[in-house]
């Protein structure tokens, strides 16, 4: 897992849920569906959080080990990236 911020690309929405986070690719004109952890994520990389503030963060709000913490958050960006809805950024 890289140090490096993701970004969220400027043309996606992102809508908190109850139950996680709706975001809506304008360019492809997809909804995606984010539950808890991941829309926790997505806000991270919102706020230009670094994976590692962003796997922090999920420690604090979930009882998960640092190794868990990790794999989710590197998947959860890896998967957002391939979707397009990331991009890589500076930190």
């Amino acid at each position: 897992m890289t140090a490096e911020a993701a970004q969220v690309r400027p043309d996606v929405i992102y809508r908190r849920l109850v139950d996680g986070g709706m975001v809506y690719d304008s360019r492809t004109r997809r909804v995606h569906r984010l539950n808890q952890v991941a829309a926790l994520i997505w806000e991270a990389c919102e706020a230009g959080l670094s994976a590692r503030d962003a796997t922090s963060r999920l420690r604090a709000e979930y009882e998960v080990s640092a190794a868990q913490a990790e794999g989710d958050v590197a998947d959860a960006i890896e998967q957002l990236r391939r979707e397009g809805l990331l991009v890589e950024g500076e930190r």
